[in-house]
C-alpha cells in the first residue's frame, strides 16, 4: 500500500507581489515612488447612492480627473513639405473637476473642463473647419496660423437618469 504524503503537506501559496529585492526601487535609502502606495477612496453606502447619502434619497459627490497625452509624430502619409516624415503632434494635459447632486436615479453633474493646448495646437489636432487666423497661432507645427476654440475651457451641466429594468416595476 502506498501512502500519499504530498496530500498532507501544507503548501503555502506564492504571493502575487514582487519580492522587495526584485522591485525597481529596492534601495532602502531612496524615497518611495510617488504612486507606490494604494490610494484610499471614500467608502460609499450600499443603498444605491453614488456619494455620501443625505436625507430622503439625496446624495452628492465631488470628482475630478487629470490626464497627460504624449502623441508623438504622425505617419508619413500625413507629412507635408515642412514635415516630410510626419507631423509632430503637441503633448498636452487635460483635466476636469465637478460636483454632482443625486436624487434616487437622477443625477445633475456640473463640471469644468480645461486643457493646456493653445488655440494653434488645438487646430493641429482637430483640423477645425471653423478655425480662424491669428499671428499668435503661428508655430513650427502650425505655420498657417489657424487656431481653434474647440479645446477652450468649458463649463458643462449634465442631467442623467440611471436605473435598472427591475427598478422600473
Amino acid at each position: 500500500r502506498r501512502t500519499q504524503t504530498h496530500q498532507t503537506c501544507n503548501y503555502r501559496k506564492p504571493s502575487l507581489a514582487a519580492p522587495t529585492a526584485g522591485r525597481l526601487n529596492s534601495n532602502p535609502d531612496e524615497p518611495e515612488p510617488l504612486f507606490s502606495k494604494r490610494l484610499i477612496s471614500l467608502k460609499l453606502p450600499d443603498d444605491g447612492h453614488t456619494g455620501p447619502a443625505l436625507a430622503n434619497g439625496w446624495g452628492w459627490y465631488v470628482s475630478g480627473e487629470y490626464g497627460h497625452y504624449w502623441l508623438g509624430t504622425t505617419d508619413t502619409f500625413y507629412g507635408s513639405a515642412a514635415f516630410p516624415t510626419g507631423t509632430p503632434l503637441p503633448d498636452y494635459a487635460t483635466w476636469n473637476v465637478g460636483l454632482g447632486l443625486t436624487y434616487k436615479a437622477i443625477t445633475i453633474d456640473l463640471r469644468y473642463y480645461d486643457t493646456d493646448l493653445s488655440k494653434g495646437d488645438c487646430n493641429v489636432l482637430t483640423s477645425d473647419h471653423t478655425a480662424t487666423f491669428s499671428s499668435s497661432n503661428i508655430s513650427t507645427i502650425n505655420p498657417g496660423g489657424l487656431g481653434s476654440s474647440w479645446c477652450s475651457a468649458a463649463f458643462v451641466g449634465k442631467l442623467s437618469f440611471d436605473t435598472t429594468l427591475g427598478a422600473l416595476k
